[in-house]
């Protein structure tokens, strides 16, 4: 049978947040119903079109009647049932901070966005997430807090308290312009383009008692 069902969708793919309210369609193709096999909440990716027996302890099937589904359990389905259907992704190009392209899915299938897994004998879909830390962002942090650790114990001159906050206002616009710089969409990261110290603030720091 077929189904088709609205499906609310993150702001962007693999990043934690749902602020744009954003949804997406995905239809079902498959059997009326099917038998799942959950193992500690986790479902295992494989369906069956007959509900299975003999069991490992711990185990247990679930059945999915696709006519009455709920939404959830039509979407649980189209993950276990539909993940190898064929599928032609397309890709819209998007400008990364240093000018690299990075070609942005804009048709994700299901399972590239949500996990199923059962939360209280009830299906769930749990949001797909990578890691977005990025190497830039790191050092970025490190030099921010090397600055403020001595900025906020001291009281310097006007002209080296120019410095210190020139340094730390171009470093926090240089971390706004890389906060969505996430490690999918780049092949390299150039480690010396973040704000480096200025060598004055550098010669300050140390002519300090150590903190």
């Amino acid at each position: 049978m077929q189904k088709t069902i609205t499906v609310n969708v993150p702001d962007e793919l693999w990043v934690s947040g749902f602020t744009q309210n954003k949804t997406a369609e995905f239809t079902y193709n498959g059997p009326d119903r099917i038998w799942v096999v959950i193992d500690n909440n986790i479902v295992s990716p494989s369906y069956y079109t007959e509900e299975p027996t003999n069991l490992p302890p711990g185990r247990e099937a679930k059945e999915i009647v696709l006519g009455t589904a709920s939404d959830t359990e039509v979407a649980a389905a189209i993950i276990l049932v539909n993940s190898a259907d064929e599928h032609t992704y397309t890709y819209v190009d998007e400008t990364n901070h240093d000018s690299s392209i990075y070609k942005r899915i804009t048709n994700p299938k299901l399972q590239d966005i949500y996990l199923v897994q059962v939360i209280g004998n009830a299906f769930s879909l749990v949001q797909v997430l990578k890691d977005t830390a990025n190497p830039l962002t790191a050092i970025a942090n490190q030099r921010m807090s090397y600055v403020r650790k001595y900025s906020d114990q001291y009281d310097f001159s006007t002209e080296d308290q120019a410095r210190v906050n020139t340094y730390l206002t171009n470093l926090t616009t240089y971390l706004s312009t890389i906060e969505k710089a996430y490690p999918w969409k780049y092949v390299t990261y150039d480690t010396t383009e973040v704000p480096k110290i200025p060598v004055q603030l550098v010669t300050l720091f140390n002519s300090l008692p150590t903190i």
